[in-house]
């Protein structure tokens, strides 16, 4: 994926875009075990939005691996985005079955190199816990692709060592499109405030 200084005018771009139709929220939204956070994502708006759902896909198709992959296998938040990846790359997907995520729904053969699609990066448990789901259904995670990192950069188990994974909107992208300064300092303090979210 881009890099920090890579396509910077764009990213900003598509990043304020996504904070003017709510899938980025900046406000103060309390999470499931009652602690306060700034800024809340929500990636289930984006099929609302078609028109900016593929400019999102297709910046992160871009980024993707272009060799060494032959799956994509999206997180289940980030299905409608596999779809339209999955399409513009002409890359066969796999996904977790919406009514039984422990079931892995498409086609594929055993040992079948694969690339991760995560929504929002926190602590990699999610990102860890399905690469380990699907190891045992003979798919082969080797590269970790998210929309959004929040936290420090960390390593991935995959099935060949740690995966350093890959994301679009850092967390510098997340404070450059709060809609004024001070909202972008709480931002900043709460993504800086230790170990990863």
């Amino acid at each position: 994926m881009p890099t920090p200084d890579a396509n910077a005018h764009e990213r900003a771009a598509l990043a304020a875009s996504l904070r003017d139709v709510g899938v980025i929220q900046y406000g103060r939204f309390a999470t499931p075990q009652g602690v306060f956070q700034p800024v809340q994502i929500t990636l289930g708006y984006l099929p609302s939005y078609p028109s900016l759902l593929v400019r999102l896909a297709h910046a992160l198709a871009d980024g993707l691996p272009a060799e060494g992959v032959t799956r994509l296998l999206p997180m289940p938040l980030c299905l409608p985005l596999g779809v339209v990846i999955a399409i513009h790359r002409d890359l066969p997907m796999v996904y977790p079955n919406p009514e039984n995520l422990t079931q892995i729904e498409g086609a594929y053969d055993y040992n079948v190199p694969t690339v991760l699609l995560s929504g929002v990066l926190t602590d990699g448990a999610a990102e860890t816990a399905l690469i380990q789901q699907v190891r045992r259904d003979g798919l082969e995670v080797r590269a970790v692709s998210a929309v959004f990192r929040l936290g420090r950069p960390l390593g991935i188990p995959g099935a060949e060592g740690d995966i350093t994974p890959r994301a679009l909107f850092t967390p510098e992208d997340i404070i450059a499109a709060t809609p004024t300064e001070r909202m972008g300092s709480a931002v900043r303090a709460w993504l800086e405030g230790g170990e990863p979210f």
